[in-house]
């Protein structure tokens, strides 16, 4: 099996992973809020902190609040990306908007 191309994936399949990765990201976003300290345990160039600029972050938050609180909890240029809980809720949020968006090019 070794060297052999991977297999193309059909968009629906690329949609479901979307899905079930933010499902999973939901999942992690409960457990580590349980947690004592939800601080970014991973390696700090790989935090959403470092990938992601101060105007992609704000972004991220921003379309996170209005599902999460209407928008009530939105502060304009503050983000909570350094904890683990936060991150988790928000990245789910945007991976579960780009398998929407994904969804709706495929009936284009």
């Amino acid at each position: 099996m070794g060297g052999q191309d991977y297999r193309k994936i059909s968009t629906e399949t690329k949609i479901k992973v979307l899905k079930m990765a933010a499902t999973i990201l939901e999942m992690h976003g409960v457990a580590v809020g349980a947690r004592i300290c939800q601080d970014w345990s991973g390696d700090e160039e790989l935090s959403p902190g470092a990938v992601f600029t101060k105007a992609e972050r704000d972004s991220l938050s921003f379309n996170y609040e209005q599902k999460n609180s209407g928008g009530d909890d939105y502060i304009a240029g503050f983000d909570a990306m350094s904890d683990e809980m936060v991150a988790s809720f928000t990245i789910a949020d945007a991976i579960d908007r780009m398998a929407v968006e994904l969804a709706s090019r495929e009936g284009e």
